[in-house]
């Protein structure tokens, strides 16, 4: 009998099935009892879209920023990438709309809009979980710096990610303690105020910073918390810009600025879902108020962060965002 790898036109593909799936140790078993005709030969490499990607800080920006800030990019265990998925709105439409035909029941519009939106949190939470995109971005603060653990003056940077997954959606990821063991993040800001199933996540990361020494912050803690959902449409934004800007501004001031209302004893990081409205919103802030950075630069560095590739392929993109930046008085950092 010839003992022989089993010769199909992707090898590597049944090789993984037969290291992840238990009935196939059965088939490979069936293969061998059944006597091997084929010629043994090595298995080609594995194709590159079924290998996992390494976390590694890829974007050049990102890089130099960290280099400039005295840190090994390579060190990080954190990814750049960034991908806004179409489908998962349409998707969580069809759930619920399959679950109010299998019950008998007719929801009225607003009861059907929050099983969509419940629906949406979950596939959203799968979505992370799988493809674990860390959509990271680094930013030294301009003029501002803080003393290291062996006194010397280094850059402020400041981090911004979408919630970072642990291996299988649990627990804290290697990129979030790399930040802090290998970034000198001193301070985390959770700026996730929403309804979607990551209070479990978020709660551990919380854990993982104390365990550190980093110091914590949730946003949904705070009075201020929901400023993303009062500027979502036109007629709220215009409503609520005056109140949004000074719920932003306190938070940047108490969270970013003087975390503690003390200056910065290291770097600083915030997230919030995606990585892409809030986070992209604060960290635009940033680039124009404190660095004096140029409207062009920081839209594109925006539709970057929200995977938009063109108008027809806009990713997250959303308009109120930029004017926000835009109309925001800079001025309010600065006052007490």
């Amino acid at each position: 009998m010839n003992f022989c790898v089993y010769n199909n036109k992707n090898p590597w593909s049944f090789t993984t099935r037969v290291l992840t799936r238990p009935l196939d140790l059965l088939a490979v078993a069936a293969v061998l009892l059944a006597g091997c005709v084929h010629q043994a030969r090595p298995s080609p490499a594995p194709p590159v879209a079924l290998q996992a990607p390494a976390d590694r800080v890829e974007d050049p920006r990102v890089r130099a920023t960290l280099q400039a800030g005295g840190i090994d990019p390579d060190r990080l265990l954190c990814n750049t990438r960034v991908h806004w998925e179409t489908r998962l709105e349409a998707y969580a439409g069809e759930i619920a709309k399959g679950l109010a035909t299998l019950w008998q029941v007719s929801p009225d519009q607003a009861a059907m809009k929050r099983a969509r939106h419940h629906a949406l949190g979950y596939l959203v939470r799968s979505s992370f979980e799988d493809t674990r995109l860390h959509n990271l971005g680094a930013l030294a603060l301009k003029g501002r710096t803080y003393a290291d653990e062996n006194g010397t003056r280094r850059p402020l940077l400041v981090f911004r990610s979408g919630l970072i997954f642990g291996q299988q959606g649990q627990g804290v990821s290697a990129c979030f303690e790399s930040l802090v063991r290998e970034a000198r993040v001193r301070h985390v800001l959770n700026l996730y105020t929403g309804t979607f199933p990551f209070r479990d996540l978020i709660a551990a990361e919380r854990q993982a910073a104390a365990r550190l020494g980093a110091g914590y912050f949730d946003a949904a803690e705070a009075p201020e918390a929901n400023w993303r959902q009062e500027v979502e449409d036109e007629a709220a934004y215009r409503r609520n810009l005056p109140k949004v800007m000074a719920q932003i501004a306190s938070l940047m001031r108490g969270q970013i600025l003087q975390p503690g209302a003390q200056p910065p004893r290291g770097n600083i990081y915030f997230h919030c879902g995606g990585g892409m409205h809030r986070s992209g919103m604060v960290f635009a802030l940033l680039r124009r108020c404190l660095n004096q950075d140029p409207m062009p630069l920081i839209e594109q560095e925006y539709k970057h962060h929200v995977g938009w590739i063109s108008d027809a392929e806009p990713g997250g993109f959303e308009s109120l965002n930029l004017r926000l930046v835009r109309d925001f008085d800079c001025s309010l950092l600065t006052r007490p």
